[in-house]
């Protein structure tokens, strides 16, 4: 039974994900206490109970302290297997997250079909934008193709969105190391808005537009998919030779359209200006599908974030890995090779 404290590090929900993941994964059973010390509401919320009972369908597990709030949890993983599943978490708790907690499992017991409903374009989390264009670009690159759809958009704070994904069968994944990006090749907004007047994002296109003049040409795009409530998102991709990096936003009642594209574009700024290959968010994210191959992997990123460094924990406490860490004002590498 592996041991691991919740609140060490950054002290968030991932810790939980990342367990619940290679716990499946390994068939390694886990005690996780202290779920979520770091957070104003500590222990369980409706999205990371979601997760919980996800993962346990998927195989089979016995799980202890599957309640809302809860603090402590035992999950004894049993076999994984593949399927359709649909998923629901009944606050705007991201879909996303959900997703990147069982598509692996997924994968490697023959693949299948998820549907969640739940939050798409929330605060705190990637937006399904972000991991249609960024997050599954690498993820293709590794051997693992996603196909995502939206039927519809749920926005925070009301959530009540709908993701399916088509999950390929793999038997292993590919190394991938992303150390250089490349020289630019395009800068294009991804603004999606529902319900909401026009001017909303034309005035985003323009901040950002103005504040990144220096970077060449940005190409724009509104789309305005349905939605339980009105709502607005942004993302900022931004496409080079060898990568690509997302930064994104969700727009919020009483939040002018400035102050929302101005965040994106600060983001974007502080990555541009350094020599990172990968935005920190999703250097992040590949760590988990890093972990399962056997070759050497390595990324480099603007900054090694406490979320970074605590996921790396995690990923420790159920394989051995030999982890490379460095890290200098415009440069942070991250290899992990091959199992000890």
């Amino acid at each position: 039974m592996i041991e691991i404290d919740g609140g060490i590090g950054e002290g968030g929900g991932q810790m939980l994900r990342s367990s619940l993941t290679l716990s499946a994964l390994t068939g390694k059973p886990f005690r996780m206490v202290r779920i979520r010390a770091n957070r104003p509401k500590p222990g369980l919320a409706a999205q990371h109970l979601e997760a919980l009972l996800a993962m346990a369908r998927i195989c089979d597990a016995e799980v202890e302290g599957a309640t809302l709030g809860s603090s402590e949890i035992v999950f004894r993983p049993k076999s994984l297997k593949g399927g359709e599943f649909e998923f629901e978490i009944k606050t705007a708790g991201s879909s996303l997250l959900l997703l990147q907690t069982v598509y692996l499992p997924l994968a490697f017991a023959g693949g299948g079909r998820v549907s969640i409903i739940g939050g798409t374009h929330t605060k705190w989390s990637p937006s399904y934008d972000y991991i249609r264009l960024v997050f599954s670009h690498f993820l293709e690159k590794v051997g693992l193709p996603l196909s995502l759809s939206l039927e519809r958009a749920g926005y925070y704070p009301k959530g009540g969105g709908r993701i399916t994904a088509e999950v390929p069968a793999v038997r292993s994944l590919s190394p991938l190391k992303l150390e250089k990006r490349g020289e630019m090749k395009r800068l294009f907004v991804f603004i999606t808005l529902t319900s909401l007047p026009w001017h909303i994002a034309e005035r985003e296109i323009s901040t950002i537009q103005n504040r990144l003049k220096g970077f060449g040409k940005i190409e724009a795009e509104v789309v305005a998919p349905p939605a339980t409530s009105p709502g607005n998102a942004v993302l900022l991709l931004c496409e080079f030779e060898d990568t690509v990096a997302g930064f994104a936003a969700v727009g919020e009642k009483g939040r002018a359209a400035e102050e929302v594209a101005d965040e994106v574009a600060e983001e974007a700024l502080s990555f541009l200006r350094s020599d990172g290959a990968v935005d920190a968010r999703c250097a992040d994210q590949l760590l988990l599908p890093f972990a399962t191959v056997e070759a050497e992997c390595s990324l480099s990123t603007n900054r090694l974030s406490e979320h970074i460094k605590t996921n790396i924990y995690t990923i420790s406490r159920f394989i051995e890995k030999k982890v490379e860490m460095f890290e200098n004002e415009n440069f942070s590498l991250v290899r992990l090779h091959e199992r000890l």
